[in-house]
């Protein structure tokens, strides 16, 4: 049985908004390309986090806070530019790491 996303929603300038379609509420816009490479590489070098938990991590130029819905299912509630936001992420890893 193949289990596949077929609710994508569309945001501003025809973004896929990947977290929104699953019902969780998120709020980091991004193509659904980009949302399952996200997913896939969370998912490869940190599969022992567990449901509910939340987290965050740079990947490429950005930096994402997400929280778990289940191994494999993120909510992205968080997208910021690395560059030039340095302060303000170290803020925000504070929070997430507790």
């Amino acid at each position: 049985m193949e289990l596949r996303k077929t609710n994508w929603v569309k945001g501003k300038k025809g973004y896929f908004v990947g977290s929104i379609s699953n019902g969780s509420g998120g709020r980091a816009r991004m193509t659904k390309s980009k949302f399952i490479r996200l997913c896939s590489e969370i998912m490869t070098w940190h599969p022992n986090y567990k449901s509910g938990s939340s987290h965050c991590g740079s990947y490429g130029d950005y930096f994402y806070g997400f929280n778990v819905i289940m191994p494999g299912t993120y909510k992205f509630t968080l997208k910021m530019k690395i560059k030039g936001n340095e302060d303000k992420i170290k803020r925000k890893r504070s929070l997430f790491d507790g």
